[in-house]
């Protein structure tokens, strides 16, 4: 659910004015581009969120996973290069790399990073102590759920490959206890 809290850090700047959910996306990160440049011109925040930007299902993932060590400000940039397979607005599907870039937003407007901004502005005043933007922050000592993954017949631990880039599209850590705090704050 990391993604649901990119956008309440955006909606939390959207309350204070700071920007707009129509706000266009090149007037906080100028070296934004898709592939067509009317698409760039009139890509919005709220486009971010959506999933409709035309780009096919998981589109750039292989910047994230499984191993790939892409910094945001190269996935800001390969953006450009991904070839779209719909219309823009027209066609619902699954993006990564469109949070990530929303956390980006975040951090230019807060001026902070993206993770300091959410846990000080959304985890903290909700209570959600135990909880972190990523793994790496996570306090020493928490117990974490360990990913898994099917060798043959038997579950087998593995690590996550999520790194701290994909913070806002998928690395928030919490505690089932956090979880509800945050289940009664969306309800």
């Amino acid at each position: 659910v990391s993604k649901a809290f990119t956008a309440a850090a955006l909606a939390i700047l959207a309350d204070a004015g700071k920007l707009d959910w129509d706000d266009r996306v090149i007037d906080y990160l100028p070296e934004f581009r898709m592939q067509d440049p009317w698409v760039t011109r009139e890509f919005t925040l709220r486009d971010l969120l959506t999933h409709r930007s035309g780009l096919p299902l998981g589109a750039g993932d292989l910047l994230l996973f499984p191993e790939a060590n892409s910094t945001r400000d190269e996935v800001i940039h390969a953006m450009r290069y991904l070839p779209p397979s719909t219309s823009f607005r027209s066609e619902f599907a699954y993006d990564n790399l469109l949070y990530i870039i929303a956390g980006e937003v975040v951090a230019r407007v807060s001026g902070m990073p993206f993770e300091d901004y959410l846990e000080q502005s959304l985890l903290k005043p909700l209570g959600m102590d135990d909880c972190s933007a990523t793994l790496e922050r996570a306090k020493p000592g928490l117990v974490k759920a360990t990913p898994h993954i099917l060798t043959g017949d038997k579950l087998e631990p593995t690590t996550s490959g999520i790194t701290a880039v994909s913070s806002a599209a998928g690395g928030i850590n919490c505690s089932a206890r956090s979880m509800t705090r945050w289940m009664y704050f969306v309800l």
